[in-house]
């Protein structure tokens, strides 16, 4: 698992993802908050320009200097490298909306290195998945669909608002469904890979 430098989770169900986390990653401008509510993360990683001394003292964070990818980045890839390969992000968003943006859409992006992703808040979770798939949900609940492939066309099944061989042409061209059943599913020609939002 690996916490970013965003807004820190309060709901109950994040709170037990760090509770019982096996191999907690900490971006270090997180150190604080997990500090704080005396959580221990396993590593502490970065470009240390956000922790401070008595934390880098206690926790003798790895430092990455190099400036081309952000904390998130760093921590992904070295756990990667040890080879963790089923991930939950916790803290993507809140705080900068840019940050907020730009964690988001890097899930495609560690999506051509590892398959299992979610990236969970307060609010909802992302996953990162490729077409064709089915995932559970309840009924009524909000779901929206991002996808990068602007030629792709899209069948939805179990959605308020169905997708009949539709393209996504914009960012938001799949925002703002709704699940009919307890599963929805998602094909497409050719296959694609898609960022889902699932609101809790």
């Amino acid at each position: 698992m690996i916490l970013a430098n965003g807004e820190f989770p309060k709901s109950k169900r994040c709170s037990d993802i760090l509770k019982n986390s096996p191999f907690l990653i900490a971006c270090d401008g997180a150190v604080a908050s997990l500090h704080a509510l005396k959580f221990k993360p396993s590593v502490v990683i970065g470009d240390l320009d956000s922790i401070d001394s008595h934390l880098k003292a206690l926790y003798n964070p790895i430092c990455v200097s190099e400036q081309n990818s952000n904390d998130l980045s760093k921590a992904f890839f070295y756990a990667l490298d040890k080879g963790y390969d089923d991930f939950i992000f916790l803290g993507l968003n809140g705080k900068r909306e840019d940050h907020a943006l730009a964690n988001t859409f890097l899930l495609f992006e560690y999506f051509k290195f590892c398959q299992k992703l979610q990236a969970i808040s307060d609010y909802g979770c992302f996953r990162v998945l490729e077409t064709p798939f089915i995932l559970p949900s309840l009924k009524g609940e909000q779901i929206s669909l991002f996808s990068l492939d602007f030629e792709a066309q899209f069948t939805s099944k179990n959605l308020k608002y169905p997708l009949n061989n539709l393209r996504l042409k914009t960012l938001f061209s799949g925002t703002l469904n709704e699940a009919t059943d307890h599963f929805f599913s998602l094909s497409s020609i050719p296959n694609s890979v898609v960022l889902v939002y699932q609101k809790f």
